[in-house]
């Protein structure tokens, strides 16, 4: 899998080493591409070291710019470096399934499914893999408990597949839920 995440680029709190490169190279700073080059620049990062290419063909498949963010981007230790660097953080952590994620599964394996939600909330579910089609670029996942619902993924999906030994317990899942709010 492929880790990706999202840089949120603080414009009202920038580091003064950053706003001071900004006005020596006479560059606007309320300019989110300004300031993300200077940033690369300070730490020695390029886009190519942490640009999401190649999986998918939708708008949000690829870095872009959107509002002071820089999404979706490689989670690696450019993204950290370069979150350090602008003072900021990483978040909205997610995966992208790629070709050798499912040729690691069979029929019948049981796997803990893991995705964001359209509210970007975390969302864990657990099935059991029913088919793959004949290229094994997706398969189908039969949802636990239910005999009619569940998911087909393909590769370059944002989704995370792991796959388990046994489904674990409620009381375990309680467990976990109440250790997440509390």
């Amino acid at each position: 899998m492929i880790k990706i995440c999202r840089l949120t680029i603080g414009y009202a709190k920038l580091p003064q080493s950053v706003v001071d490169e900004l006005t020596a190279a006479r560059l606007d700073a309320n300019d989110m591409k300004n300031v993300l080059q200077v940033a690369m620049q300070k730490c020695s990062a390029t886009m190519k070291d942490i640009e999401v290419t190649g999986h998918g063909d939708g708008y949000g498949d690829k870095t872009h710019f959107g509002n002071w963010v820089l999404v979706p981007i490689l989670h690696n230790a450019w993204a950290e470096l370069l979150a350090r660097q602008l003072s900021t953080k990483l978040d909205m952590f997610d995966n992208i399934l790629e070709q050798s994620d499912l040729n690691a599964l069979q029929v019948g394996d049981k796997v803990a499914l893991n995705f964001l939600n359209e509210l970007c909330f975390p969302v864990a579910e657990f099935g059991t893999v029913l088919r793959f089609n004949e290229d094994k670029t997706e398969v189908t996942i039969l949802k636990k408990g239910s005999k009619s619902k569940g998911w087909q993924l393909r590769v370059n999906e944002r989704r995370t597949l792991t796959k388990l030994d046994k489904f674990p317990s409620k009381q375990a899942l309680a467990q976990q839920a109440f250790q997440a709010v509390g």
